[in-house]
């Protein structure tokens, strides 16, 4: 089996989406020009055409610049899921499109504030428009993806506070121990578009031991100190080994609790995490659906469970030229919160509990990585498997990515999707009064896109 996707399938230094959508440094400043204009009577000249004053003023502006930055992305796509029993002039088209744009200051090398805004567009949707359930689409939208602000105390602890990105765990394609994030990473998606969540966090490193201590604050929709929820976290590198504890809990979550491992052996780099929650208010359903003779599912009470998440895989790197590497994985996903079949994922859907790659029980993921090398550097090339074993379906992927003019990349995928009828095939029989022409299953889906940095 081949791989997942070319999102989860590229190494961290192949990914970096803290440079892309986010925290991270921002573009070099432009440099300040040599001369600023004539010499003025008087003025020292200290190289051709250059004088004291217009060296000064070049200098203060190179400053300038350094301390603050602007820029941002532009993402554009076009999207096509072809269905089975689908004239092709019935067939759906997606047109979306994002634009971030940052504001970097740094007025010192121990301050920094940071602002990114989101504007979404999908230019083929209307006013009005509902997907397939009927929940109503928005053919634009304005976020605030991130605003914070950053400092030190005494460069021993570091804090960070307001709306800020985060991303916890080992796993590649799942992350249960990720509980800062309000939603879970899409591993199917070309890059992670999740914004920012609001957070007091303090990181304090202790270099000594290689430990590394994180203390965070929710302050998502937080308006009294009753509402406060938060996180502990406590990284540690011993050696070739990375390992985490994390335990968090809030008024209104579960208590979590989770562990993570990253470590080489011999030419593998393992990683595993493990997550368990309690009290868990979250509807879990049980029992028959069926619409003719109106039986529906029952809600279950699982608050008492204990409700364990793992996940394990490796990573493999395989020399195949002098310069250019293969590198193979694969993980799987245990998920005790899940269903063991498809039979009640149309209801999940109309009451709000389908949580996609989290709806199974036991799932499957591998991939196939190629960069490229000398002349073809700036191309990729990824082969992808992601599989729901507990209801039958899958989704094979392939990925083409290539960086042109510095800082364009371009990007084409194509998913196939197999087995029985699931999560990664589904398909909704026609439902009287609700779904009168029921939902036919997906069988490829194609999608172009274009990233632009500036």
């Amino acid at each position: 089996m081949i791989a997942l996707l070319a999102w989860a399938l590229a190494d961290d230094s192949e990914r970096d989406e803290d440079a892309m959508f986010g925290e991270g440094e921002s573009p070099p400043a432009t440099e300040a020009p040599a001369t600023v204009g004539p010499p003025a009577e008087g003025d020292a000249v200290l190289e051709e055409g250059v004088t004291r004053s217009d060296a000064a003023i070049a200098a203060r502006l190179a400053e300038a610049a350094e301390r603050f930055a602007v820029g941002g992305q532009s993402y554009f796509r076009v999207y096509v899921p072809v269905a089975a029993e689908t004239p092709a002039e019935d067939t759906a088209v997606s047109l979306p499109a994002l634009l971030d744009v940052y504001l970097d200051a740094r007025p010192n090398d121990r301050l920094r504030a940071y602002a990114q805004g989101r504007l979404s567009a999908d230019f083929a949707l209307e006013e009005g428009d509902v997907d397939s359930f009927g929940n109503e689409l928005q053919p634009t939208g304005v976020a605030l993806d991130q605003l914070w602000l950053k400092g030190d105390v005494a460069r021993t602890a570091f804090w960070t506070f307001g709306r800020q990105r985060i991303k916890w765990g080992s796993g590649r394609f799942w992350n249960p121990t990720d509980f800062v994030n309000q939603a879970t990473l899409d591993p199917l998606a070309t890059y992670d578009l999740r914004t920012g969540v609001t957070l007091a966090r303090v990181d304090v490193p202790i270099q000594k031991t290689g430990t590394n201590v994180i203390l965070v604050g929710s302050l998502e929709g937080v308006s009294t100190f009753e509402e406060l929820g938060g996180a502990v976290r406590v990284e540690q590198v011993v050696g070739l080994t990375e390992l985490a504890l994390t335990a968090a809990t809030g008024p209104t979550v579960p208590v979590r609790l989770g562990a993570e491992l990253s470590t080489a052996l011999w030419l593998f780099d393992l990683r595993a995490e493990a997550a368990v929650r309690h009290g868990d208010t979250s509807t879990w359903w049980e029992g028959d659906l069926d619409y003719d003779t109106l039986t529906f599912p029952t809600e279950r009470d699982r608050s008492d469970d204990w409700i364990p998440q793992v996940v394990a895989g490796f990573d493999l790197p395989i020399k195949i030229a002098d310069q250019n590497s293969l590198t193979v994985g694969a993980e799987v996903f245990w998920n005790d919160a899940g269903y063991d079949d498809a039979e009640l994922y149309p209801w999940l859907a109309f009451n709000g509990g389908f949580t996609p790659f989290y709806l199974g029980r036991l799932y499957g993921g591998a991939y196939v990585y190629l960069p490229g090398a000398g002349r073809l550097s700036d191309h990729s090339v990824t082969g992808s498997w992601l599989g729901n074993l507990s209801d039958g379906s899958h989704v094979v992927r392939a990925d083409y990515r290539v960086n042109v003019l510095t800082r364009l990349q371009l990007s084409a995928s194509v998913n196939g999707h197999l087995g029985e009828p699931g999560e990664f095939r589904l398909a909704v029989d026609p439902i009287p009064g609700v779904l009168p022409d029921g939902i036919p299953a997906p069988v490829v889906d194609v999608q172009v896109g274009a990233l632009l940095s500036f």
